[in-house]
């Protein structure tokens, strides 16, 4: 009997796989394809449909993703500088496209512009997404409260938001109530010596199915 259950339970396993495997590509799909439109147009591009996309897709990672999305442009980047052939430039832009969603491609991209000079980055179209994600991520909310928290899919978000409100980090905090998480960023404006807080939303990060 306990081989019959274990049969039965491999078998099962098995049943998953394709079944995950098929509904992974369709959220893959589902994101490019509203990639690509944002590309091909070339104009406002719906941040908050794109980066809702890219969440549940499986090139996202809730966790060390902008370490690796940045690395992982960079060894590209040093490819195509070596050797810009068609297929170099096409693995660079498919990273590119892969992690359209995630600010550091976007920076990454910028930085690999202005010490290329790489014909092959639109240097003006990555500094307008750059941009347009921080402007999303802004728009959620405040940061004063827990109520009106910024809303970021990357722990990195929340120091790049923080730059742009040119404040210096002096700590972090982590909260949580009623099945809601905040990372809690301390800060002091240099300008005026003020100190603050500054609240983000996590859910998305800590309730991942991606999550290790």
């Amino acid at each position: 009997m306990k081989k019959f259950h274990l049969v039965l339970l491999a078998l099962f396993a098995l049943c998953l796989s394709p079944v995950q495997a098929m509904a992974d590509e369709t959220k893959d799909e589902a994101y490019l394809s509203a990639v690509d439109r944002s590309v091909k147009t070339r104009g406002e591009v719906d941040w908050r449909n794109v980066r809702a996309l890219y969440v549940q897709s499986s090139f996202y990672d809730p966790y060390g993703g902008a370490q690796a999305i940045w690395y992982a442009l960079q060894r590209a980047g040093q490819q195509v500088v070596l050797d810009p052939s068609p297929e170099n430039v096409k693995a660079y832009k498919k990273l590119l496209r892969d992690h359209f969603g995630h600010y550091r491609s976007h920076l990454q991209a910028i930085d690999f512009a202005k010490k290329t000079a790489s014909p092959h980055i639109d240097h003006a179209f990555e500094v307008k997404a750059l941009k347009g994600i921080i402007e999303t991520i802004s728009s959620t909310g405040d940061g004063k409260t827990p109520e009106t928290a910024f809303e970021v899919i990357d722990p990195a978000e929340e120091h790049m938001i923080l730059k742009a409100f040119r404040y210096q980090l002096k700590g972090q905090d982590f909260r949580q109530k009623g099945g809601h998480y905040w990372d809690v960023l301390k800060y002091v404006n240099p300008m005026t010596g003020a100190e603050g807080e500054m609240f983000f939303n996590v859910d998305i990060i800590l309730r991942s199915p991606r999550r290790h």
